[in-house]
């Protein structure tokens, strides 16, 4: 069996006397995408923190690319936040390149990486980031989360702002990606999106895991993965 690329164990957190997050396990193993699924507040935020490192761990173990420090580990992983603002005054080459220059170690890999993903992500080089629309800036963070050959890319909530070609290109390169042993967190709210690029789901209600597994047993279950989370998901 391979080693997982991430593993979540009994993870618990609190902040004061609140506890979004309680006893949730999950795996993801090289090629899966794993869709975190829940409602506004059932955990998915802080279980997304702390497998970044940027929240420490408390109760239970989580570890990732084999490193309980995960910050040890950062090169290896693309980040996508829900919400990210690239500096406006660079170009978009200009801003890969800084990031090539934070995590890839060799210099002269540096330029044919930043190529490629401009190249994927159909992106302009020499314009300003300021200069474009909101769907194209979006891509631009998308595209910085594959940069550098990551093991490991944890997408936030992805599709905010994109339109259905571009959806559609970026369900092509997470299968792409997942296709070359790559593994992918995916938390979203668009569940059939969820459905068409990853492998497996935890649904998340109240901080708890209310049902974990493939995609496919969701669906011979349920019907659908939407059908699931209706079924299993509490509003808050």
């Amino acid at each position: 069996m391979a080693t997982p690329v991430c593993s979540v164990k009994n993870l618990r957190v609190k902040y004061g006397l609140r506890v979004p997050v309680e006893d949730v396990s999950f795996e993801i193993e090289p090629g899966e995408g794993l869709a975190l699924l829940g409602m506004n507040g059932a955990g998915k935020s802080s279980i997304v923190r702390t497998l970044l490192g940027i929240m420490a761990v408390r109760t239970g173990q989580v570890s990732v690319l084999g490193a309980v420090d995960v910050r040890s580990r950062l090169g290896e992983i693309g980040y996508c936040p829900e919400d990210a603002a690239p500096p406006e005054f660079l170009t978009v080459a200009e801003y890969m390149g800084f990031l090539a220059r934070v995590r890839i170690a060799a210099p002269e890999e540096r330029k044919s990486a930043v190529d490629d993903v401009l190249r994927v992500f159909e992106l302009p080089g020499e314009r300003r980031i300021i200069e474009l629309s909101k769907g194209m800036t979006r891509r631009v963070v998308l595209a910085q989360s594959f940069l550098g050959n990551p093991r490991f890319v944890v997408l936030d909530e992805p599709l905010n702002g994109l339109d259905p070609i571009m959806i559609a290109g970026l369900r092509e390169r997470i299968n792409r990606f997942r296709e070359q042993g790559g593994a992918v967190l995916y938390s979203s709210h668009l569940l059939t999106e969820a459905e068409s690029c990853c492998s497996h789901a935890v649904i998340l209600n109240n901080g708890r895991v209310a049902e974990a597994g493939k995609i496919t047993g969701f669906v011979s279950k349920y019907g659908s993965l939407e059908n699931a989370f209706r079924k299993l998901v509490s509003p808050s």
